[in-house]
């Protein structure tokens, strides 16, 4: 009971740590360049580079960007199909609970040989890569596409465990476009000052076009140019197992009535206010591997 107690109260002292420097970040009323990393939408191999190149930039990740304070923060995130997206978001966590523990040391961790050090450590230690339940609900679906299916099933067992994993905030899978803006309430308040939105398929035509017309460069993507000199997310996450990508059209209708009200909300948010164009916000209803 002890240790438990010191460990809650570790992790409450940190929170509140990382509030006041927020707070005090924001007192100061400086301008910042913010990048809402929206999970499984290339992020991760964006970050390293925007930090090189971009000094004063704050990121979001796996918390959302606070819609009601006023500040002169300029906003830019990337969006994806949010149907790919969900089957990514379930792939990574099955590679986390998969990932052979055989094949790396603890103090060899890195994005370069394991899917997520943080969570593999998790697993070394513990046994628990995020949490028992989480775990066990990802093992209990095979794949993507059971989970899509099983998310407005018949058998009232198997859809309370499908949807107790999509609404769960481990992960990746619950956190998605939808949530992390607000389902569209981020862009009705806060439009003026996103800078940029990139669409993760499209994203060596979003960045071009984005410097032809910012001159001035408010954010810098140098390092994210390939060999050939097109804009590239790597995908730097290491995993040793490849999973389905497949969706029956039962999982697509699912995961589109499921999205109705947040990620398809948010994108056509995105849509109306012009950074989205209705034949990406088409193609994005649509799947394919």
């Amino acid at each position: 009971m002890k240790k438990e107690y010191l460990s809650l109260l570790r992790k409450f002292k940190k929170k509140i740590f990382k509030l006041s420097n927020r707070l005090l970040e924001d007192l100061k009323n400086e301008k910042k360049l913010v990048f809402i990393h929206i999970g499984k939408c290339g992020g991760t191999s964006t970050i390293s580079s925007l930090k090189k190149n971009n000094k004063n930039i704050r990121i979001y990740h796996e918390e959302r960007p606070p819609i009601f304070r006023s500040n002169k923060d300029k906003y830019f995130f990337i969006v994806r199909n949010p149907l790919a997206r969900f089957v990514s978001a379930f792939n990574y966590s099955k590679s986390i609970i998969d990932f052979d523990l055989n094949s790396i040391k603890e103090d060899k961790l890195s994005l370069e040989n394991c899917p997520a050090p943080a969570n593999i450590r998790e697993r070394i230690r513990n046994g628990i890569a995020f949490s028992k339940s989480y775990d066990n609900l990802i093992n209990y679906f095979e794949t993507a596409n059971d989970l899509a299916e099983s998310i407005y099933s018949s058998n009232e067992e198997i859809r309370k465990k499908a949807r107790k994993l999509m609404l769960s905030k481990k992960g990746h899978i619950y956190k998605s476009i939808g949530w992390y803006l607000y389902n569209g309430k981020f862009i009705e308040r806060k439009n003026d000052q996103i800078i940029f939105v990139g669409r993760l398929e499209y994203i060596d035509e979003d960045i071009n076009n984005y410097q032809e017309k910012n001159r001035s460069q408010k954010i810098i993507f140098d390092n994210l140019k390939n060999e050939n000199n097109k804009y590239y997310l790597n995908h730097i996450r290491k995993t040793n197992t490849i999973y389905s990508k497949d969706l029956s059209k039962v999982a697509i209708d699912n995961l589109k009535r499921w999205y109705t009200d947040n990620d398809y909300a948010a994108l056509k948010m995105l849509l109306s206010y012009g950074w989205l164009d209705q034949k990406i916000y088409s193609e994005y209803q649509n799947y394919s591997t």
